[in-house]
Order: C-alpha cells, then structure tokens, then sequence
C-alpha cells in the first residue's frame, strides 16, 4: 500500500514580502507568535476597509465643480495606467482616528480594490508610512474571490477586530466585524459628517473600550477573545463608555453595526 500523501495548502502573503508563502501549520506558528508580541506591546490588531469606510473615491467628471485645492482632506488623482482622473475625500476625523486608533491597534488596511488602488489611496491617509507599514491587503491578495478573509492576516482571530461598511464580504469572520455606516460624500456634496459625532468618532470609543475590557481579562489571567467579549459583553462595553448616538441593540441577525441603531453581532467563526 503505497505512502499516504498529505496536501497542505499555502498561503501567499505577496503584500508583506514579496514570494512569500506560508502553509496553514506556518501561519498558525506566526500568529502565535504575532499574539504574543502585540500582547507585550498592550496591541491588538485592526482591519481597516478603505472605501466608505475611512474614505470616498469616485469619478472626478462626475463632480467638476468641486475646489480640491480648498480642502486638505480632498485629493485629485490619476494611477499609473488609468485613463480617468478620480476624486478621494477623507472620512472627517480620519487621521485622528488613525493616530488613536495606532496607540491600541497595529493597523492593516484591507480593500477589495486593486493593490495599485490601494496604496494610491492609503498615502492620502498615511503619508508619512506611521500607521500601516506594507500591512495593505488588496483585491490580489484575496484567497477567495469576491471575499475578504483573515487567512491572510498573520494574527491570531481572536485578537483581531475589523471595521468595514460591507457585511457581505465577511462570510465566516462576523464574529470579528464591525459595521460602520457607508460613507458616501458625493452622492451628498457639501453634506458631511461631524469630526465630533461622525461615525469613526463614535467608532474609536467602541475600540477604546474593547480594548480596555480585553487587557482587564488578560491581566486578570483570563482567557482573551475579542469575538466573545463583541458576542457576549457588547452592552456592557457601550454601556459603559456612554457612547453619545451609538446605542446597543442585540438581535438574533447577529451583526455589529455602528450607527444610530448601532451594534447587533453574530457568532463565532472559522479559522485556517
């Protein structure tokens, strides 16, 4: 009887270093790892969606009108290769949502547009390279097509929480999700949210408080999952922090949204 044949499956993780390729035994090492590490720094980590939810891009001839030269926070742009010009706007409070956000978190952005999309863009909120490294994820990088997944993020699940506007691209990582309400500037020009109220405001105290209640367990000697304590302790958390419009309203949907209804959640879900 011949010899049993044991097929592991790779990972490319391309965006970090170029070739590199992990088997799913290689990558829960690395985690292991990387748990540990950000643990000693008092770290979690946090997947940021680019598009409606930390920025808007659309077709810079669909808005003409618009002065990008007035604002710090608006971009004109042409990638290597595109015909069209495009117009970005920073989400208000963006870039002190990332400085905050950096103290508790180590930072990944993780987009379903192309990679070259993704570090045009990613300069407009992170100019100097302080927040997110090469931690870009993008479209390329994706091992099911049409979907985001944390196989490609080289941190243990449980202590990785992810901020997006979309749901759908989630399947098997709810557990982890944040929704934010969709930001969609120029279908509204010259409506916009408030630095103080707006959605990543509101978003960034959630996270500040998850992040306490995580390292009061894990001083406490108490096993530490960021899905169980979005599952089981999400009204606790915002009850605590009394965080303005966003109110707790648990569901059998089992979602986590941020907005005037705010965060339902869902269950547990797979890893590698």
């Amino acid at each position: 009887m011949g010899e049993e044949i044991r097929v592991t499956k790779s990972i490319s993780f391309d965006y970090l270093v170029e070739g590199l390729e992990m088997s799913c035994d290689e990558v829960e090492r690395v985690r292991d790892i990387q748990l540990r590490n950000l643990q000693s720094r008092r770290k979690l980590c946090l997947v940021l969606d680019l598009d409606h939810t930390l920025l808007h891009t659309d077709d810079f001839r669909q808005n003409p009108n618009i002065d990008v030269l007035g604002h710090d926070d608006m971009f004109e742009w042409k990638g290597m290769g595109m015909e069209k010009v495009y117009i970005t706007k920073l989400r208000p409070f963006v870039r002190n949502f990332l400085e905050e956000a950096s103290e508790m978190f180590e930072l990944y952005v993780y987009t379903m547009g192309s990679r070259n999309y993704a570090h045009i863009v990613t300069d407009f909120l992170d100019p100097e390279g302080l927040y997110f490294g090469n931690r870009i994820i993008s479209r390329e990088d994706c091992t099911t097509p049409g979907q985001k997944g944390l196989d490609v993020v080289p941190v243990e699940p449980s202590a990785v929480v992810i901020l997006d506007d979309t749901e759908s691209v989630w399947k098997g990582y709810f557990a982890n999700l944040i929704l934010v309400e969709k930001y969609d500037y120029f279908s509204n020009v010259g409506l916009d949210e408030s630095e103080e109220e707006g959605e990543l405001s509101c978003a960034l105290e959630v996270l500040t408080k998850l992040h306490s209640v995580y390292f009061e367990w894990y001083d406490s000697f108490i096993d530490c999952d960021v899905r169980e304590l979005i599952h089981t302790h999400w009204e606790e958390i915002q009850g605590q922090q009394g965080l303005g419009t966003c109110s707790s309203h648990m569901e059998s949907g089992k979602r986590a949204r941020v907005d005037d209804e705010c965060l339902t959640v869902t269950k547990k879900q797979r890893v590698c």
